[in-house]
């Protein structure tokens, strides 16, 4: 498939390219995926015979228990903080948030977002539909302290029982005896549900009516499926089958790079140097080329100085610099973390073709990017580097 566009003078092409390998199913995967498929057809559930949305075994790592009691704490801190103020017992939220900090230290577990999604939810700064969505948690701690040994299977049409809950975080001492009953299932028991919520996820949301249906809750079924796309680390943004390669050509600059499918083309402001821009449906990754011209006269090293002074003059603080090779590039890959006020930019710097390309990716708002290995694993940061490791010198 071909795309071309004409974006400020520079021509976009573009094409789907497979990595066939991340998706091989093995004979464990395909009695597992048959066996789904039929119960949902005895169930008269709609269903899509291929999936490639579903963790099979070669693409999926479950995460370590610590991992998934942390999604527990944090998930029913939220959850039960905003159960108290629908139900008109405001009251006792302080009082269960020095219980659980006590037991859980939780107050080192809450990111800087959910810390202030408490405030918001004490400061009755959330209406009532936002408080009912957030006590909707409750169903992903239901599913981690099912993957943790804990509780029986959970419904997908019935509401978990919190009581039930209750009675496993708060009959333990602290964190860490509960980490220690905590005994992770088995990878292909993980899978099983994973494949069986993917499919009834799928119905809910393509399927608007219908017979077997009514056999399934799509809320609940919605934090199932996220809750095990974060226990099995299946995460379509990096698992993605496609992917799109990109040649660029604007005047005696041409150069190719693939970028994950579900990235989409933006426009570009007419006159600017931007070349091309990418940012997913949700807009939390927004990815832009500059063309800086050639260096020729600078050189590479003096040029990076020039822009670094230039952040630094409009009050930027440049919080680290790092540099990356590229078996594609001459130079070296040069990184910024720059941050002013309520917002942070990774810039790398990539001379290719005689010119100085800049590549601006916004940070998400919850990494920690003054610590360089959070932001370095971050999900965006790993998007920026796959682009930026596929760049190559077309001109040739």
């Amino acid at each position: 498939m071909g795309i071309n566009r004409d974006l400020t003078e520079t021509v976009i092409t573009s094409e789907e390219i497979f990595d066939e390998d991340k998706f091989v199913l093995d004979e464990v995967d395909k009695q597992r995926i048959e066996k789904n498929i039929e119960t949902l057809k005895k169930d008269n559930i709609p269903v899509l015979e291929y999936m490639r949305t579903v963790p099979i075994n070669s693409i999926t790592v479950i995460k370590s228990k610590e991992e998934i009691l942390d999604k527990v704490i944090v998930d029913y801190t939220l959850a039960t903080c905003a159960l108290y103020m629908l139900t008109g017992s405001s009251n006792l939220v302080s009082t269960l948030l020095d219980k659980l900090d006590d037991k859980y230290d939780i107050r080192t577990r809450l990111s800087l977002e959910d810390k202030a999604t408490v405030v918001d939810i004490v400061n009755n700064n959330i209406l009532a539909n936002g408080l009912e969505d957030i006590t909707k948690k409750y169903e992903g701690v239901a599913v981690c302290l099912w993957a943790l040994g804990f509780m029986n299977r959970p419904s997908s049409n019935e509401k978990c029982d919190i009581k039930e809950i209750n009675k496993i975080l708060f009959k333990v001492h602290d964190y860490s005896d509960l980490l220690f009953k905590a005994k992770v299932r088995p990878k292909e028991e993980i899978l099983d549900f994973a494949d069986l919520v993917s499919r009834y996820f799928w119905a809910v949301r393509e399927i608007k009516s219908g017979n077997g249906l009514d056999k399934l809750d799509p809320d609940i079924v919605e934090v199932q499926n996220e809750t095990l796309d974060f226990i099995t680390s299946y995460c379509l943004d990096s698992l993605a089958k496609e992917k799109l390669k990109v040649i660029c050509e604007k005047n005696d600059l041409k150069f190719e790079l693939t970028i994950p499918s579900y990235l989409k083309f933006e426009k570009v402001g007419e006159g600017s140097k931007e070349l091309v821009a990418f940012k997913n449906d949700n807009g939390d990754t927004r990815i832009v080329i500059q063309d800086l011209g050639p260096i020729e006269e600078l050189g590479y090293e003096a040029s990076i100085a020039k822009y670094t002074k230039m952040f630094r003059d409009n009050r930027f603080n440049i919080i680290e610099t790092h540099r990356f090779d590229s078996s594609f590039l001459e130079d070296e890959i040069t990184q910024l973390v720059i941050e002013r006020e309520d917002y942070a930019l990774n810039v790398y710097f990539v001379y290719i073709s005689h010119h100085l390309l800049r590549l601006d990716s916004l940070i998400n708002k919850n990494t920690n990017y003054h610590n360089y290995t959070d932001n370095l694993n971050s999900k965006n940061t790993n998007i920026d580097l796959d682009i930026l490791f596929s760049i190559k010198d077309n001109n040739d």
